[in-house]
């Protein structure tokens, strides 16, 4: 099995058996270093908390790899990859996280006893991707109450309309339908403990714990389509690339750069959601995802809306 890491300012592929002296960095694995090293000095810088409940993390033994699913961070169109290449046939049912439950077993990192999860995030292949915490909470509000979910408007959305919409109308608030956007930002900004919260809004930190494991790859949600063929390379799969068509990566909306692995979300996207919004508002609401600022920010130049 092949994978790669990092040792000593070099990126190394290295096999059971030997390690090859001298690799060709080519520009993905060359920003991928680079991004990994960032990661590493931000967490001995903010030295941020371990989270022990880490229901996201998947593992696959036969592709030998660890993926931390993000949603909102192409998670279905990733587990759509993946059980493809598990069950070698496409998944029939959209309902893709109880398919991957269902066939793949065990399915997570914490179904592992602690000495499996040692060898296992030791050998096999660690990956995730990583979205704007404010352009990720557009995606889950337009997927989970904009276009309307009946489980999200009733497990959610009367709880939102109830607290922060003035003179609510009866059916609003017994359907819990076509939440607003700055009343789903007043709920997730008033989260007493957002590390607990639904997946849909947790912070990437809490999910995937990234200074708690190191991750071989912390791929860019704005470049996936390019940066996903560096998995495929270093899991046990035979393909070189494939098609991420659900991911809901649009040019709109998209900050262009020098260099494709620098994309990130165009402020003015931003703007435009946020500016009904008051400052104050936005304030606290970053400093829910203070961690995934502080640890990403550097590493895929993303800029807080509001600076405190």
């Amino acid at each position: 099995m092949t994978r790669w890491k990092f040792q000593n300012g070099k990126h190394r592929k290295e096999n059971e058996h030997q390690e090859s002296k001298s690799t060709v960095l080519t520009q993905v694995e060359s920003m991928l270093y680079k991004r990994h090293q960032s990661m590493k000095q931000q967490c001995n810088k903010t030295k941020p908390e371990t989270h022990p409940k880490l229901d996201f993390i998947l593992v696959s033994e036969k592709l030998k790899m660890v993926y931390c699913m993000v949603p909102k961070v192409a998670s279905s169109s990733w587990l759509t990859v993946l059980l493809t290449l598990h069950m070698e046939h496409p998944p029939k049912d959209k309902e893709v996280f109880e398919i991957w439950n269902k066939n793949v077993k065990p399915p997570h990192l914490t179904d592992y006893s602690k000495q499996d999860q040692k060898r296992i995030l030791s050998e096999y292949f660690k990956f995730m991707f990583i979205r704007d915490p404010l352009d990720r909470l557009i995606s889950a509000w337009d997927d989970k109450f904009n276009h309307v979910k009946l489980y999200f408007s009733k497990r959610y959305g009367r709880d939102m309309i109830k607290k922060y919409r003035e003179n609510p109308s009866g059916e609003a608030l017994r359907t819990g339908n076509k939440v607003k956007l700055e009343e789903m930002i007043s709920y997730v900004r008033d989260i007493a403990e957002i590390k607990y919260a639904d997946e849909h809004w947790r912070p990437m930190t809490d999910l995937c714990d990234p200074c708690a494991i190191d991750y071989d790859m912390y791929g860019n949600f704005y470049n996936i389509e390019e940066e996903s063929k560096f998995v495929f390379k270093n899991i046990n799969t035979n393909i070189s690339n494939m098609p991420f068509t659900n991911a809901g990566i649009h040019r709109k909306g998209m900050k262009r750069t020098s260099h494709d692995y620098y994309k990130t979300v165009e402020r003015n996207k931003l703007i435009e959601y946020y500016s009904n919004i008051s400052i104050k508002k936005v304030v606290k609401l970053q400093n829910q995802y203070k961690q995934d600022y502080e640890l990403f920010s550097d590493a895929f130049q993303f800029k807080k809306l509001v600076e405190d």
